[in-house]
């Protein structure tokens, strides 16, 4: 027993790699391509895979496994390339290349970012130190503990907190600049983090590609063993050995076992035959010649003579078939089937050893069998030996099979039952979201994004104006309600941030944990399954591929870059609190500034209303649009539109009156006594108006709105409060509705009253020259004319004294002699007797009718200085009497005249008796054009002088 115990220590020590019958490269090329299509039924890319298959065929799959890491560069990683088929391919064959390709992409998935733009940033805002002491840290852990001592103080180089230190020195932005190292110093650690693990994830790709080469190696191995022996038997049976054949044998386990019957039959056949049994095989052919020596041990034995068989043979074949198996160096279908052979030729030499004495044992007389007895025994004995060893080997294969199959039971992590890393996130979740911030976090997340999406009607204070309100605007109250609304999510927020990173960084912390026992134990279990493949397979430990636990690995990866733990979504949050604070600063800005001009303008609309009020003779009354409509229908309307009316009609122009037409349609066409009667109504609605106050208080109104606009410009109020826009709406009514009474107002009134008086006191006068003077020079159809045209309605009086032809001057006035054969004449001489009339009845716009608009004359007087000297005279004087002798005219041809005559005139101002007479000899030039003749140039005549 020593020795068989020391043999099989002997056969596990030595690594016994004999070399199998060489399969041919097409059948091995089906059976590892079966093989890999087992594990990939459905390639993307047949083609490749078909690569693959060939180059592990002929023993180098380091070709395909180095184009598909090559394809796999940091750089394409960096820049989000997916991964290539290649890749693909060895991902699903080789687990430890999908954990390296998680965790490059881990690595080298992120945009490398340096702090160059912090330190940059540092400089400009005086932060030197801050770079210095601890953005230049070079591994995590100093990075840390500076950057914890420099932040709160109380260590050996920093005694006060940053912002204590800050003081005085940054101002009133301490917490933005502070909001900024700290963004610095979380981007700096995530860079060193990321250089640690660089140095890590090269040594891993390494490791992954010989790991890759490794396994398909293997592959190609067991694709050998299990092919060989199938051939062995195939060729010692005289089958054919073809690649359907072999496949055959390969993929049916009951006509592999057909197969091994037959060959088990045909050795013994030769054996009993008395053959050399010869396989070409050197195991086999070294397990028959064992059992052929055991075999002719016992040959020799006859009735009388006893040898017992030698089965030292098999039992170092028996050891050597475990040891292969135990190396790894043969597929357990040959392992059996050289175990069965070998057990199979002990049997067989036990019972040759048996043979020769059974006769005797039945044939013979009682006192000889005792002696057939004790040799069946010795042969029974010495088999039995055997078997024990065999089984000593065969217990011994069985304990490390059984503890290979728990070692690498105990690699798997309880298989796929358990998922920490869902489950640890699960709970950290849960305790994340029962937080009271947590449970709101997705309204939250809602409201800060249609502020930043430009689709927030409430909190956001730049987008109010798209109030789903009708556009109306929040009072104060509800200011501070919005304002409330963003400092509780900015605050929220402000509260998430530290928890998340807390769970983060548990969250971080167990995923490494579970990131080194999961390599860790991966690797063991694929080093452990390929050096004992053939152990591992004849004990049933099936091959694990790890696959839920990389899927809990990449469940972790997503989740430390999704909400709430990603970097990313901690820095939103981080970001949209400050934007919450710059919102929540935006409000409170805008509540001061509103309460402070309702502190200003708060009482406008009641001192308004204050002012809106007329004490007049229909009593006190609001100055409102509703009490000016019943004001004016009542007391106004009919008045005002008379006036008006009579105010146009007696408009003189300088044409002369033309308005009569106006006058009759509108109902103004009245003597002077009714107008006289209409202007003493307006003078009392005028006085009764004066206690209006109209423009002063208009006046007051304005300058108070004023006020209100630059007010709401300087301080500035950027969203007036509901409160102030009625302020500004009930003003700006109030003196809306108080400048209707504009019409009526003293001022106005008082205006219209003077115009009205002027044009009045104009036709006046205009009647008492004509019955002073003016009808007497003139004929009766011209004075007929002349009152056609007035628009109002002459006196009596008047209308009888013109129209009466005893009332002319005998012999009208005196022209002298016209120059004979002289060519328009009469238009001329008409000119001169209209001219005459126009100019005694004082009206300037008849006077220049008859005046050439290019008039000039000897003083360089023009057209409007004539008019405005006529204006004045025509004031000055009461009466002008207008007298022409002498006129003579001479036609120059194509309607051009030369005029002269000599002129006396006479000016009165009655209410000082003044008399002015005046005699010139005139000079002048007159032209026809269109049928008008008119004065176009003044070469000499005194009254003509202007300046």
């Amino acid at each position: 027993m020593k020795f068989l115990t020391a043999l099989f220590f002997l056969f596990l020590s030595t690594s016994i790699d004999c070399a199998a019958k060489s399969v041919p490269a097409e059948i091995l090329t089906t059976v590892i391509g079966d093989t890999i299509k087992s594990r990939i039924p459905n390639p993307a890319d047949p083609k490749l895979l078909a690569g693959l298959i060939y180059d592990i065929a002929m023993g180098k799959p380091e070709r395909f496994v180095e184009d598909s890491f090559e394809s796999f560069k940091p750089d394409k990683i960096k820049d989000d390339a997916i991964d290539n088929t290649k890749m693909e391919l060895l991902k699903l064959m080789v687990p430890g290349v999908a954990v390296y390709v998680e965790t490059a992409r881990q690595v080298f998935g992120v945009a490398e970012t340096y702090v160059n733009d912090w330190q940059d940033w540092a400089i400009k805002n005086r932060a030197q130190e801050f770079k210095d002491e601890v953005l230049s840290k070079t591994t995590v852990k100093e990075l840390d503990d500076t950057w914890n001592e420099y932040l709160y103080g109380g260590g050996m180089t920093y005694a006060m907190a940053v912002e204590d230190r800050m003081k005085g020195i940054f101002g009133a932005n301490i917490k933005e600049i502070v909001g900024k190292m700290k963004e610095a110093y979380q981007q700096r650690r995530k860079e060193l983090e990321r250089k640690g693990k660089l140095a890590k994830i090269l040594q891993e790709r390494v490791a992954a590609k010989q790991r890759a080469i490794k396994h398909f190696l293997w592959i190609k191995k067991e694709a050998e063993q299990k092919t060989s022996g199938i051939m062995e038997m195939l060729e010692f049976l005289k089958l054919p050995s073809t690649k359907e054949n072999i496949e055959k044998y390969l993929k049916n386990k009951q006509l592999y076992n057909e197969l091994l019957g037959k060959w088990r039959s045909e050795v013994n056949k030769k054996k009993a035959a008395g053959e050399a049994v010869r396989t070409g095989d050197q195991e086999t052919d070294a397990a028959l010649s064992a059992g052929a020596e055991a075999q002719n041990s016992v040959a020799g034995n006859t009735k009388d003579t006893f040898t017992p068989p030698d089965y030292s043979g098999i039992l170092r074949e028996y050891g050597l078939n475990a040891d292969r198996l135990l190396t790894n160096n043969v597929s357990p279908a040959e392992y059996t089937r050289l175990r069965d052979l070998l057990y199979g030729s002990a049997d067989a030499a036990n019972k040759a050893c048996m043979a020769p004495y059974w006769n005797g044992l039945m044939y013979s007389s009682p006192d000889i069998k005792p002696a057939y007895e004790s040799k069946i025994n010795m042969c029974r004995d010495q088999f039995n030996r055997f078997a024990a060893d065999a089984a000593e080997i065969t217990k011994r294969l069985d304990e490390y099979g059984v503890k290979l199959k728990e070692d690498l039971e105990a690699l798997v992590m309880n298989r796929w039952k358990d998922k920490p890393l869902e489950g640890t996130y699960a709970a950290l979740a849960s305790e994340f979201y029962a937080s009271s911030q947590g449970k709101n976090l997705e309204r939250y997340d809602n409201v800060m994004y249609s502020i930043e999406t430009d689709n927030n009607y409430y909190e956001s204070y730049d987008h109010w104006e798209y109030s789903r309100e009708g556009k109306k605007n929040p009072d104060v109250k509800e200011m501070e309600k919005r304002r409330d609304a963003v400092a509780g999510i900015a605050g929220g927020y402000e509260t998430l941030v530290p928890l998340a990173e807390e769970k983060a960084g548990a969250y971080k912390k167990k995923t490494a944990e579970y990131e080194t026992l999961y390599k860790g134990n991966m690797t063991k279990y694929y080093d452990l399954y390929q050096q004992n493949s053939s152990m591992a397979e004849y004990y049933g430990a099936e091959t694990y591929d790890f696959k839920k636990q990389l899927n809990q690995f990449s469940f972790a990866q997503k989740m430390l870059n999704e909400k709430f733990m990603g970097d990313g979504y901690i820095a939103q949050m981080k970001g949209r609190a400050g934007a919450c604070r710059g919102i929540q600063e935006k409000w409170n800005e805008e509540i001061s500034a509103n309460k402070k001009f309702l502190a200003d303008f708060g009482n406008t609309v009641k001192e308004f209303k204050a002012l809106a009020v007329w004490n007049g003779k229909s009593g006190t009354m609001e100055m409102s649009k509703a009490n000016f409509e019943k004001q004016y229908k009542a007391r106004f309307q009919a008045l005002l539109d008379s006036v008006s009316c009579s105010v146009e009609a007696l408009n003189e122009s300088r044409e002369g009156f033309f308005n009569k037409e106006k006058a009759v349609k509108n109902g103004c066409f009245l003597p002077i006594s009714e107008h006289r009667k209409n202007l003493n109504v307006l003078s009392e609605l005028s006085a009764d108006s004066q206690s209006m106050n109209f423009y002063s208080k208009r006046d007051a109104m304005y300058a108070r709105i004023n006020k209100m606009e630059e007010a709401l410009k300087n301080i500035p109020v950027k969203l007036p409060s509901a409160e102030i826009e009625e302020i500004t709406k009930e003003a700006n009514r109030i003196s809306r509705e108080f400048g209707f009474f504009s019409t009526i107002s003293h001022e106005n009134l008082l205006g219209t009253y003077t115009a009205y008086k002027e044009r009045i006191s104009r036709a006046q006068e205009i009647e008492d020259n004509m019955l002073n003077f003016a009808c007497q020079s003139s004929s009766v159809p011209e004075n007929k004319d002349y009152m056609g045209r007035l628009p109002w309605k002459v006196s009596d009086k008047v209308e009888k004294y013109c129209l009466d032809e005893n009332n002319k001057i005998k012999g009208g006035a005196g022209y002298g002699d016209i120059a004979p054969g002289t060519r328009g004449d009469s238009a001329v001489k008409k000119l001169y007797e209209d001219f005459k009339q126009a100019y005694e009845s004082r009206n300037v716009s008849r006077v220049m009718s008859f005046i050439d608009e290019n008039w000039t004359s000897q003083d360089g007087s023009e057209i409007s200085d004539l008019e405005e000297h006529l204006s004045r005279i025509f004031r000055v004087f009461n009466e002008i009497s207008f007298s022409i002798s002498n006129l003579n005219v001479s036609d120059e041809g194509n309607g051009n005249y030369t005029v002269s005559y000599d002129l006396h005139m006479t000016s009165r101002i009655h209410a000082k008796n003044i008399k002015r007479e005046e005699k010139s000899s005139v000079s002048e030039k007159a032209r026809t054009v269109d049928g008008k003749t008119r004065i176009y140039k003044t070469e000499n005549g005194s009254y003509w002088l202007v300046k």
